[in-house]
């Protein structure tokens, strides 16, 4: 009767393991956009540090997309400068903007300022008047707000009503 209580107390032991992972991987599923989002991070930070920028670029804008950051917001603008895409630099420095506490983070806002102002430069900025409001606009395939920086060359800008 001894070794039957010593096996059940072993495969409890066995088991616990296995519930715990369940667990973990549940509670992982509610967090694969933060843990994509951070992989995605990591990987744009690797990137920047081999000075492959456009690859940098991508991955700051995956991280983006999964969970809005301002590191990554941030990492993004200066990517973007080194691709020299100034439509690209001032899209990621409203979202840095509209994501950053202009106190708290005003070191980094300060940083990419002169980027931005010299990114404005090279661009035009255009404002749709929407109406309905809720339109979606399309600029070169890509969905815009109702304003966008457009570089200089010909663009194809659609406008839809949303349904």
């Amino acid at each position: 009767m001894g070794s039957l209580s010593a096996r059940c107390v072993l495969l409890l032991i066995l088991a616990a393991p296995h519930a715990g992972h369940a667990q973990a991987r549940g509670a992982d599923r509610g967090r694969e956009p933060e843990v994509e989002a951070e992989a995605a991070f990591r990987a744009g930070v690797e990137a920047s540090s081999r000075e492959a920028w456009r690859e940098a670029v991508g991955h700051f804008e995956r991280s983006l997309a999964l969970a809005p950051r301002v590191a990554a917001a941030f990492d993004l603008v200066i990517a973007y400068g080194h691709v020299d895409s100034p439509r690209g630099l001032l899209r990621a420095h409203d979202h840095l903007v509209r994501l950053a506490d202009p106190e708290r983070h005003a070191e980094l806002l300060d940083r990419v300022r002169p980027l931005s102002e010299a990114a404005l430069d090279r661009v035009a900025l255009v404002h749709f008047a929407l109406d309905p409001p809720e339109s979606e606009v399309l600029v070169d395939g890509e969905p815009e707000a109702a304003r966008a920086y457009l570089e200089p060359g010909a663009h194809v800008v659609r406008a839809r009503a949303r349904t």
